[in-house]
């Protein structure tokens, strides 16, 4: 389980912050309670309320996910990437 370098909260504190939220504070409240922007509050509330029962119990819904891209459409086909590296190292 890896975080963020610059996440101001861990696991503990992510979990903290959405169950606050759930039990009834603004996002507002929340962010500033744990000195995180809005945006970040909502968007672990939304992971954690989009979650399903296991993700939410082993907590995996709160860890940093990965920032690869799921696709690269101009990428290029792997015998013309090796050509090209091969002509490189020439």
């Amino acid at each position: 389980m890896r975080f963020h370098r610059n996440a101001k909260l861990g696991l503990a504190g992510r979990r903290e912050l959405v169950l606050q939220i759930a039990a009834g504070s603004s996002l507002r409240e929340a962010a500033q309670a744990f000195n995180v922007s809005v945006a970040t509050a909502h968007r672990w509330s939304k992971r954690w309320r989009q979650a399903s029962e296991t993700e939410r119990g082993n907590l995996s819904c709160l860890f940093d996910r990965s920032s690869r891209p799921a696709h690269s459409p101009r990428q290029l086909r792997p015998e013309l990437e090796q050509a090209i590296c091969d002509c490189r190292l020439q």
